[in-house]
């Protein structure tokens, strides 16, 4: 796998904050991690590095059927402040607030998981409205997540979302 740079010396990354409700296959949180952007067997997509998930289902799927990294924790939902925590560990925390105009969006996400050495691509859909936002994030220094140095970047809502995720394909890497 090879990184994408989209400036020198930099790539694409970033932090993705969900709750399902009812009407989704399950409904739970979960906190994505988006390294860097990468290319592999002619294909493109975000490196999933850390996933966190409150629900065991979620959990098995995840690492079954596409290969993710997936953890559980603890989401704790407080109007606009979100704290995702393992054990005594808070992974991050975020004060979020949206803005007031959305516009329709669709868009593919690509990504890449891994299983049984196995490198898997997947491109799900979403649809959906999207609005900018302001948001602060807070990684603890004790957080796995602070070694990945985030940076300053672009905060979206969205709503009335609605994702589909195919069953991933395999990847044959040439050497």
């Amino acid at each position: 796998m090879q990184v994408v740079r989209v400036w020198p010396g930099k790539t694409f990354g970033g932090i993705y904050l969900a709750h399902y409700e009812s009407g989704s296959t399950l409904a739970y949180s979960e906190l994505i991690v988006f390294s860097a952007l990468v290319r592999a067997g002619g294909k493109i997509g975000g490196w999933v590095s850390r996933i966190y998930v409150d629900s065991a289902e979620s959990l098995a799927g995840g690492r079954e059927i596409w290969g993710l990294p997936k953890e559980l924790a603890v989401f704790k939902w407080d109007r606009e402040r979100i704290t995702v925590l393992q054990g005594e560990t808070t992974l991050a925390s975020a004060n979020s607030k949206s803005g007031n105009t959305s516009f329709p969006i669709r868009a593919n996400l690509p990504a890449f998981g891994f299983k049984n050495g196995q490198v898997l691509h997947f491109s799900g859909s979403c649809r959906g409205r999207i609005s900018r936002a302001r948001a602060h994030w807070n990684i603890p220094p004790e957080s796995p997540l602070s070694e990945l140095g985030l940076g300053l970047g672009w905060a979206f809502h969205l709503s009335e979302i609605d994702v589909s995720v195919p069953a991933p394909q395999h990847i044959i890497l040439r050497s």
